[in-house]
C-alpha cells in the first residue's frame, strides 16, 4: 500500500509538472480541434493530470490500512496535506499543489508498515516520466514477490530495474537508444559502455549483476545445481538495487 501511494504521488507530481511547463489551462472544458496540435497536446496533459489526481484520491481512501498507533502523527500530517491538496485541485490551482506533493512524498516514507512486513519503493524525485511507470510498477511487483517468498522472481525483477535505469542513463548521456540499436545487450556490457562515456557507477554494481545473472541463467538453462537465494540475501539485493537505481537517476 505504501509503495502504491508513492507511485500515485509521483505520477501526480509528473502530471503537474507538465501542466505548469506547458501553460495548460486547467479550467478548459472544450474539446480540442482535430487540426490544433497544441490544443490536443494540452488536452492530453490535462487528461493525465485529472486521472492522476483521481487515482491518488482512490488510493488515499485506503490510507486507514496504515494508521497503526505508531503511524498516527504521520498519517494525520499526510491527511491534512491531502485535504489542502484536494482543495487546490478543486480550485484549479496546480501551482499551489507542488509543495504539498513534495511534502507528502517525503512524509509517506515515514509510515511504518505492519510488523514483520518489508516494503520496498522507489522514492527518487528525478525519475524521468518516460520510465517512472515501469520502475514503480516493478517495485510494487518486487514487494509482492518478496512477501510471497518468490525470491528468484524478486532477483529477476532487480535485474529489470537495473536494466531500465542503466538504459535510460545511457540514453541521457549519449542520446542513443541501445534498446533500439542493440536489443538484448547484457547488463555488464551496458555498464562498460557507460564507463566508456565517463559515467561513474557504484563499485559493487558488477557483483550485484553477477548474482542477478546467476538466477537468470539457472532459470533458462539446465544446470547441476540451481541457485536459490535466501530471504536475507534477497532482501539485501533488493535494498541495494533500489538504492543504486535512485543514485543512477539522481540529477547532480
Amino acid at each position: 500500500m505504501k509503495a502504491e501511494l508513492i507511485s500515485a504521488l509521483q505520477n501526480l507530481q509528473s502530471a503537474i509538472d507538465h501542466i505548469i511547463k506547458n501553460n495548460v489551462d486547467v479550467t478548459q472544458k472544450k474539446e480540442a480541434s482535430l487540426y490544433d496540435y497544441k490544443e490536443k497536446k494540452h488536452q492530453y496533459y490535462l487528461s493525465v493530470y485529472r486521472k492522476s489526481m483521481e487515482d491518488l484520491q482512490k488510493k488515499w481512501s485506503q490510507l486507514g490500512q496504515l494508521k497503526s498507533d505508531s503511524n498516527k502523527k504521520v498519517a494525520a500530517a499526510l491527511q491534512s496535506a491531502f485535504d489542502v491538496l484536494n482543495g487546490h485541485y478543486l480550485n484549479k490551482n496546480p501551482e499551489a499543489m507542488v509543495p504539498l506533493v513534495d511534502f507528502m512524498l517525503e512524509t509517506v516514507g515515514q509510515l511504518e508498515t505492519e510488523k514483520g512486513a518489508v516494503r520496498f519503493s522507489i522514492t527518487a524525485k528525478d525519475l524521468p516520466a518516460e520510465i517512472r511507470e515501469d520502475i514503480t510498477a516493478d517495485a510494487v511487483e518486487l514487494e509482492k514477490c518478496f512477501a510471497a517468498g518468490c525470491y528468484r522472481s524478486a532477483i529477476i525483477l532487480c535485474g529489470r530495474l537495473l536494466e531500465t535505469a542503466l538504459h535510460r542513463k545511457y540514453f541521457e548521456v549519449t542520446g542513443n537508444d541501445m534498446l533500439e540499436k542493440t536489443p538484448g545487450i547484457g547488463l555488464g556490457k551496458i555498464i562498460a559502455k557507460l564507463e566508456e562515456n565517463n559515467v561513474s557507477l557504484d563499485p559493487g554494481l558488477t557483483q550485484q549483476i553477477h548474482l542477478v545473472n546467476q538466477v537468470r541463467i539457472f532459470s533458462v538453462h539446465k544446470k547441476q545445481q540451481s541457485f536459490y537465494p535466501s530471504k536475507a540475501q534477497t532482501e539485501a539485493m533488493i535494498l541495494y538495487t533500489l538504492d543504486v537505481v535512485e543514485k543512477i537517476m539522481r540529477k547532480k
